[in-house]
């Protein structure tokens, strides 16, 4: 996907490559590399904590009616740290590199991920507020081009979890001290048709807004005949 990508966009970085290089310019990195390398790599990661955290507060003039309105359904959340940690870092990331990198960036699916963060009840119940995922599709800062990549099966999407399992889930299912595995899987089945429904229905609301949309196959096929 991502040799696809540089093919058709030469000039294009990652995110994190773009952003460490506008780290390395710094005068601050360039004194830190007289001192031991741990002390070097602690204070860098600390720059880079706090250029994320500054940006996100200085995009609250722009997104303030996102961020206020989203910052209250993470304090509704379960896992509330992790949660606003996740949507600082990705807002602020964001807002950092629209105004501070000038080249073709390649963002991950970090930001697409928000809305399942968000939005996918923490019980994973049947419940999907759409006129939240709205809401926000029409107030966050999107991308200039979005490719996805289609959903496999349920079957599939469970089989790897049962592999690899998931952080979420399993607490979850241990703050609720399930053993009974009927009920496990029910919550397994409920979550995995619920982000199946939520990546489709991000789908069609973006189609529908004429945003520029493409499936990775188109851009690995291409790649692939050439």
């Amino acid at each position: 996907m991502i040799d696809a990508l540089q093919k058709e966009y030469p000039d294009i970085i990652k995110a994190q490559e773009a952003i460490d290089l506008y780290l390395k310019n710094l005068l601050i990195i360039k004194l830190l590399k007289l001192f031991p390398s741990f002390i070097f790599i602690f204070i860098t990661r600390l720059v880079k904590s706090y250029l994320m955290i500054y940006h996100f507060i200085l995009s609250f003039p722009s997104y303030s009616t996102l961020h206020k309105r989203e910052l209250k359904i993470i304090f509704k959340n379960k896992q509330k740290l992790r949660a606003l940690y996740s949507y600082i870092g990705k807002l602020g990331r964001r807002y950092f590199i629209s105004n501070k990198i000038k080249c073709p960036v390649l963002l991950d699916e970090g930001a697409t991920q928000l809305v399942f963060a968000l939005f996918l009840r923490d019980d994973y119940s049947n419940e999907i507020d759409y006129n939240e995922i709205d809401f926000f599709l029409n107030n966050y800062p999107m991308p200039d081009i979005l490719y996805y990549f289609d959903s496999p099966s349920s079957e599939e999407i469970i089989n790897r979890l049962k592999l690899r399992g998931m952080k979420r889930l399993n607490k979850y299912i241990k703050r609720i001290n399930s053993n009974n595995k009927d009920i496990n899987l029910v919550i397994v089945n409920n979550f995995v048709e619920k982000s199946i429904q939520i990546q489709s229905y991000i789908i069609k609301i973006l189609n529908k807004k004429n945003f520029p949309l493409y499936s990775s196959k188109t851009l690995i096929k291409g790649f692939n005949n050439d």
